[in-house]
């Protein structure tokens, strides 16, 4: 409630009554509402004792952004969200904060591991747009974004009850590059 005062006193102060366009106002409950929304999750993260994100999470913040126009964070997210999965199906602890997503990929896709066209759809989709985005300054299309979404999307639905299994020579392989 006292954020609802204080953004009333503030347009209040700023615009007489007649001068609040009716966008502009839906534009300020947008955006409280958007306030909320992020505040409530963090509440439940807190009360569920979880502080990462999971994979899915990730997923639902690039539909987030892509819905913003917000094509580069969309693949920020993207990209996280494919690094979570690769650890989580691998068996790869999250306190290995840096993973060679690519080469992880190109090991799985050249030994033919489980879902690699899927794997190989995420990396040319995602992985190569969002190093394109953060090397050289690159501004993704919506196309891309969308391409992107769509990629990891298959990805997480063909892998969501399932391992990537792997024999223990693609294991070393795959540990040796962390």
């Amino acid at each position: 409630m006292e954020l609802f005062k204080t953004a009333y006193g503030k347009i209040s102060s700023q615009y007489s009554y007649s001068s609040l366009s009716v966008t502009a106002a839906r534009m300020l409950v947008e955006h409280i509402l958007e306030i909320i929304q992020i505040e409530k999750a963090s509440e439940m993260k807190v009360k569920d004792m979880r502080i990462f994100e999971s994979a899915e999470e990730k997923l639902k913040q690039a539909g987030a952004s892509f819905r913003k126009d917000d094509y580069a964070s969309a693949f920020h997210n993207l990209n996280t969200c494919l690094e979570l999965i690769l650890k989580d199906r691998l068996g790869i602890p999250t306190t290995i904060t840096s993973i060679n997503t690519s080469t992880i990929i190109d090991i799985l896709v050249k030994e033919k591991a489980e879902s690699h066209m899927y794997l190989s759809e995420a990396k040319k989709h995602v992985l190569a747009i969002d190093n394109k985005i953060k090397h050289q300054g690159y501004s993704p299309s919506k196309i891309e974004c969308i391409s992107g979404i769509a990629s990891i999307e298959r990805l997480v639905s063909r892998l969501r009850d399932r391992r990537i299994e792997v024999t223990e020579d693609i294991r070393k392989k795959i540990f040796e590059g962390l």
